[in-house]
């Protein structure tokens, strides 16, 4: 279940500013700044916090991806969550750099979601607020608080030499 809900999670922050700009068409270029993103998350389940993922190192978002459309971007998502994850994005409006989306994912071997979800969005930055309820055989309610941020230019790792000078 935590797996089923970090990549959820993690994957609605990172793509919510495509989606929030994808207002009338699915074929609209998304222009995202290229660089190092990263991401921080509360989750509440049943009002107790309860933490799913480190958040890590962050993503790059390199020049090619920041020129997708939002079409592409949601197929991201969807293979983000896995092959056996289902979901359903439905009810998308927006006004200004808000947008609001219904989503219901589940999958065979994990819990079923259903959240509504408000994106507010920025060229550089993305919060999300998402409520809803998880059915893991007991249905609780789930609050989400996400953003996502670009904090510089992607980060390169250098290369280990096995030479010696």
């Amino acid at each position: 279940m935590k797996s089923f809900l970090s990549a959820l999670i993690l994957t609605t922050a990172f793509m919510a500013s495509p989606l929030a700009q994808a207002q009338s068409s699915l074929d609209t270029v998304i222009k995202l700044t290229p660089g190092q993103w990263e991401n921080s998350q509360q989750t509440l389940l049943a009002g107790q916090e309860f933490p799913l993922f480190d958040n890590g190192s962050g993503q790059c978002l390199t020049d090619a991806d920041s020129q997708l459309t939002a079409g592409e971007y949601l197929d991201k998502l969807k293979t983000g969550l896995g092959s056996d994850v289902t979901c359903d994005f439905s009810n998308m409006r927006g006004s200004g750099a808000d947008i609001s989306i219904d989503m219901t994912c589940s999958s065979p071997s994990g819990p079923s979601i259903a959240m509504s979800a408000t994106f507010t969005h920025s060229p550089e930055q993305v919060d999300v607020l998402a409520t809803g309820t998880i059915d893991m055989g007991l249905t609780l309610p789930v609050e989400i608080r996400a953003t996502t941020k670009r904090v510089g230019p992607c980060v390169v790792a250098e290369p280990i030499s096995d030479e010696t000078p």
